[in-house]
């Protein structure tokens, strides 16, 4: 029997957690106002790094102890780098083959729609460029600036991510398009 709704469990941020079948330890954590169970290792690099790990980012154990998570005995590794060396010799079936093409493709797909983004965040930025100082009317009043304006500046703020300074790219795959959207759907 699970824990009652609306209770917390007896063990939560304990880090106890508990062992799947292959020796991993999964712990409960809350992202975005939801709980969810993750592989600790997982949780503890990203942690480390201060970022998400990537769908092809793969957490290695080094010295083969999948129970021992500190962060001296854990290395970030490609996907397939990290299936290869575990895998060095084994025959693999058609699915796996696939799987690793898809990851591969994916990767190039993030790693392409993440440049085109940077560039049209860096296009948007330089075009609101001018309107950073105030405009005055030939009278010397203050004249508001368009409403694209404050559109654009919103979908930068949402690019960028809350904290001030850090790169929007390691934050999410949101693209300055979706930013803009979701920007107009609340004015």
């Amino acid at each position: 029997m699970g824990t009652p709704k609306g209770t917390v469990p007896w063990n939560a941020g304990t880090g106890k957690g508990w062992l799947d079948k292959r020796g991993y330890r999964w712990v409960r954590v809350k992202e975005d106002g939801r709980t969810r169970a993750r592989r600790e290792h997982r949780v503890i690099m990203e942690k480390h790094l201060d970022r998400r790990l990537e769908p092809w980012e793969a957490v290695h154990h080094i010295d083969g102890n999948t129970q021992n998570n500190k962060i001296e005995n854990l290395e970030v590794v490609e996907f397939g780098k990290h299936t290869s060396n575990h895998h060095f010799g084994a025959q693999r079936p058609d699915a796996a083959k696939h799987t690793m093409a898809v990851f591969g493709q994916m990767k190039a797909e993030v790693k392409h729609w993440r440049a085109v983004n940077a560039d049209l965040l860096a296009a948007l930025e330089n075009a609101i460029e001018p309107f950073n100082q105030p405009t005055r009317n030939p009278g010397g009043m203050p004249v508001g600036e368009p409403e694209w304006c404050s559109k654009a500046r919103a979908a930068i703020a949402k690019a960028r991510g809350p904290q001030a300074g850090s790169s929007y790219l390691n934050k999410s795959l949101r693209t300055v398009e979706q930013a803009v959207r979701d920007s107009e759907g609340k004015s």
